[in-house]
């Protein structure tokens, strides 16, 4: 739940407006534990998504270089 209570507003309030994942299932109010199926199957499928997304985009061996990957995010003026 605080996974949750932190990244909604980042991320998943974006992902359930923007797209119909999970739009029905989820909301920023989890209040109740016997929802904890629910919110770590969105939480998962994000995170392995995300990554499927990185693995194909980036050069490879760029995941084990975390200091070249800030380099390349960092906002340049």
């Amino acid at each position: 739940m605080a996974m949750h209570m932190l990244c909604w507003a980042v991320l998943m309030r974006c992902l359930t407006d923007e797209t119909t994942f999970c739009s029905a299932s989820l909301n920023e109010e989890w209040s109740s534990v016997e929802l904890y199926s629910r919110y770590r199957f969105a939480y998962e499928a994000t995170i392995v998504g995300n990554l499927a997304y990185l693995f194909e985009v980036l050069p490879d061996g760029a995941l084990n270089d975390p200091a070249s990957l800030m380099e390349a995010a960092r906002v340049k003026n």
